[in-house]
């Protein structure tokens, strides 16, 4: 059903793709640490029903027995793509008084979610997949992902290509 879950974890992912679940994709759950740098994240339900969006974080968990899970969020997210077929595709849930820091730069996001403006995000502009009905998310020729990153130390792409300077947001640099 989802991509990836992290509960109260320390996660750090990179160069990744996920892609194509009917429910969450990426959730990171009851707080955590999390590092993204250079992932794309990417939810059309193709083959399945969507349900929900593609990335969400929470800094709480209720559990079957009535009791929750509850704990601190940091999220960084640098150069990610996350898109799908919903206005809304992200989901940030603040529910306790534990502190809830998100930092972003340079990503290319659907959201509606005024956190995001700024830091070079950007917002709601198509990435312009080769051909997501065919799970192929390197980028078109004209994706305003194309170096629209920022340099963060990461010298080649998901399959082992070299990035540009400035670097193409997303999991893949568009090859010349």
């Amino acid at each position: 059903n989802s991509g990836l879950l992290a509960f109260t974890s320390d996660l750090e992912m990179n160069n990744c793709l996920v892609n194509n679940s009917g429910d969450v994709l990426l959730g990171l759950l009851a707080g955590g640490n999390y590092i993204l740098n250079h992932n794309t994240i990417a939810n059309y339900g193709f083959g399945v029903f969507k349900s929900q969006p593609a990335f969400y974080a929470t800094d709480q968990l209720d559990l079957s027995d009535g009791s929750l899970i509850a704990d601190d969020l940091n999220l960084i997210m640098n150069n990610c793509i996350i898109w799908g077929t919903t206005a809304e595709e992200i989901v940030l849930s603040n529910e306790t008084a534990n502190d809830f820091v998100v930092s972003t730069s340079n990503n290319l996001l659907r959201t509606t979610d005024d956190i995001f403006n700024g830091f070079d995000n950007i917002l709601n502009e198509d990435p312009g997949f080769l051909d997501p009905a065919e799970f192929i998310y390197q980028l078109n020729e004209g994706s305003p992902a194309i170096k629209a990153g920022k340099d963060f130390g990461f010298l080649i792409d998901l399959p082992g290509n070299p990035r540009t300077d400035p670097p193409d947001i997303g999991a893949y640099e568009k090859q010349q």
